[in-house]
């Protein structure tokens, strides 16, 4: 299962990596990939709806992928509280190193949109990874959340539960 989920989360972090990295330009081994451009999203947002709350906490990570030879990358990383009514449905907030093994999201930018980061968030509930696309607003003040399920499933392993925990769309305001 750890093999499998290796796979899946350096698949989809290839093809998050942006244009430096496409198949006619592969990472080089040893190389640093540096990208200032996710600032930005730097910082703790905020959604509601009614009693329902989730926070997060973005910021960057040099990311180190044993492949190729071994690379490192800058990523945007997350971590996220999620509150239904008075119960705390998950938390890794008490985690929040700038370290990308606590992580639950990851992503990067591309050279087409500055304002957009594509890559995945982790559902631990629901034990699986989704697919996310977070876009900046103009003002910097507002952020939309939209995820989308992948629905991978390998060999053996047992088909997860329907959905996901999250909502699947949402706008966060910056704190």
């Amino acid at each position: 299962m750890k093999n499998l989920l290796k796979i899946i989360l350096t698949s989809v972090i290839i093809f998050s990596l942006g244009k430096p990295l496409k198949a006619q330009n592969p990472p080089v081994a040893g190389a640093h990939y540096t990208n200032t451009t996710m600032t930005a999203f730097h910082g703790t947002w905020r959604w509601t709806s009614g009693t329902d709350t989730v926070k997060l906490y973005l910021t960057t990570a040099n990311v180190f992928y044993n492949i190729n030879g071994g690379f490192s990358a800058e990523r945007l990383v997350g971590w996220y509280y999620y509150k239904k009514g008075n119960n705390v449905i998950f938390s890794n907030y008490s985690s929040i190193p700038n370290t990308f093994a606590n992580a639950r999201i990851a992503g990067n930018n591309s050279d087409e949109s500055l304002n957009r980061v594509d890559g995945f968030y982790k559902d631990p509930i629901k034990d699986k990874s989704i697919k996310l696309s977070l876009v900046l607003y103009a003002s910097q003040n507002q952020l939309e959340w939209r995820s989308h399920i992948i629905g991978l499933v390998y060999g053996n392993r047992p088909v997860p539960p329907a959905g996901m925990t999250l909502p699947q769309d949402m706008t966060f305001t910056r704190l």
